[in-house]
């Protein structure tokens, strides 16, 4: 066979690739002539399956057996670590403390070990960590690191044990079964947050948004406990900068590096009755990744908030 105006090379790829759209053809034709409709009724056979009058298999189950075992599998692959913060009791520590030292106090939730809150290396033994070890979580040296932990136990965020060892204070931070109402909890996944390439101020803006976080969407809301679709204040993008204590400049520098980072995305929204929103009728909110932060206790099954991130990353 020869064809016009085409070199041998390239003669050659053109016949493979009429060739693969052949055969995707023969494919497509193949899948529509499938169908999953059964000729005249089933005839069941047992464990679900059932035949239909030109002797074709059918499987059937109940949605509740679907959903027993989509819970099981899910129990069988999350293995995810996670440190409890108490929403409302963290005020305290977002308003007094710097994004900074909030930024160190992020980063040692990785290593609260289970059950004594005691800061620690993770392993089958897990010890206490130094502060030269901790100095090297907050990538700083010993003596500013010792300076960062100083403020944090002095503001209470952190306790010193009887053995000199650091340990979260568990009226803020814990890693143990829930008691009380879990609903005022919000979640952060340790290997998450170790994969997080930013500096403490930035991590400390993510703490701060910790108070806010609403339980289905994981949008940013001034009321986040609020159950009422219709009644919930989400926080704009200006409210926000004022959250971190900082200009709105600074803050969508700060939202870039975020969103670069996979922590939040952007979402512009109608919002024709606020005032604050901008002259098309358009607000800015902002959502967290649930792959880091969320207060559901099972899957995050948002399928549209999912995709906003590529939780693939984590």
């Amino acid at each position: 066979m020869y064809f016009i105006g085409y070199p041998a090379k390239t003669r050659g790829r053109k016949l493979l690739m009429d060739e693969h759209n052949r055969n995707l053809r023969n494919q497509i034709d193949d899948l529509q002539q499938v169908t999953d409709i059964p000729e005249g009724s089933l005839i069941p056979i047992g464990g679900g399956y059932s035949v239909d009058e030109n002797g074709e298999m059918f499987y059937s189950e109940s949605e509740r057996s679907r959903e027993v075992k989509r819970r099981h599998a899910y129990k069988q692959r999350d293995q995810r670590h996670f440190t409890f913060t108490r929403m409302a009791e963290i005020l305290e520590i977002t308003y007094g403390l710097s994004n900074k030292n909030c930024g160190y106090l992020l980063m040692l939730q990785p290593y609260v070990q289970y059950k004594t809150n005691i800061i620690a290396m993770n392993g089958r033994e897990p010890k206490p960590m130094s502060k030269k070890q901790i100095a090297e979580v907050f990538g700083v040296q010993t003596r500013t690191a010792k300076s960062a932990l100083d403020k944090l136990v002095d503001f209470g965020a952190l306790e010193i044990n009887e053995d000199g060892d650091y340990k979260m204070n568990e009226r803020f931070h814990f890693r143990s079964k829930v008691k009380g109402d879990a609903d005022q909890l919000v979640k952060t996944f340790h290997t998450t947050l170790k994969q997080l390439k930013l500096k403490p101020a930035e991590l400390g803006a993510v703490y701060k948004l910790l108070p806010y976080v609403h339980y289905e969407t994981n949008l940013v809301c001034k009321n986040p406990f609020e159950d009422n679709p219709n009644k919930v204040e989400f926080y704009n993008k200006k409210d926000i900068s004022k959250l971190f204590g900082i200009s709105p400049r600074k803050a969508s520098d700060l939202f870039a590096k975020l969103t670069r980072a996979g922590v939040i995305v952007e979402i512009k929204r109608k919002a024709p009755m606020m005032s604050e929103a901008s002259g098309d009728g358009r607000e800015t909110v902002i959502a967290i990744n649930p792959s880091i932060v969320t207060r559901l206790r099972g899957e995050h099954d948002h399928k549209t908030l999912l995709q906003l991130f590529n939780t693939s990353e984590f």
